[in-house]
């Protein structure tokens, strides 16, 4: 059962409807250097034909981005991180997932959680999921020692 890492909100002014897809390809060019280093193929099954989303552009492509290398880091060698993407209710649903060591579910809650200890990554991305519920999305995630991570975002549809 996926953890939900936040909840569902109304889309604020400044968000724009955007085309998912050309964001994922750049994230996927940037990370395919530092994912080959370690024999990690990223393989990106995102529909051609799936609806715009909204979103602020730079901070989608940050977070997944973030997201990529936390799978990166986890991965075993010689392994795939695939990135799938369905269309449900409304939303476009990416999911992210590793083969590999995986990591505590007390962890990756920590990993989204804003701390007082100021500007580290975790707080980045306690912004970026709190961004990302403002567009009407969430973000779940599952992992267990051994078994890798799974990340599942969920992004309101402009429809």
């Amino acid at each position: 059962e996926l953890e939900i890492g936040s909840a569902k909100a109304l889309v604020p002014d400044s968000v724009l409807p955007v085309r998912i897809q050309p964001i994922i390809a750049g994230v996927i060019t940037a990370l395919q250097e530092k994912a080959g280093s370690r024999q990690i193929s990223i393989v990106d099954e995102v529909s051609p034909i799936l609806p715009l989303i909204y979103a602020i552009p730079e901070t989608l492509e940050s977070l997944l981005t973030d997201l990529i290398l936390i799978l990166i880091d986890d991965a075993r060698e010689d392994t795939l991180i695939s990135i799938r993407s369905s269309f449900l209710d409304d939303q476009v649903v990416l999911e992210m997932r590793s083969d590999g060591f995986g990591l505590e579910k007390a962890r990756l809650d920590q990993m989204f959680e804003m701390d007082q200890t100021g500007e580290d990554a975790g707080n980045r991305l306690a912004r970026k999921k709190s961004a990302l519920t403002r567009w009407g999305g969430e973000i779940r995630y599952h992992s267990q020692v051994s078994s890798g991570i799974t990340f599942r975002l969920s992004l309101m549809s402009f429809a």
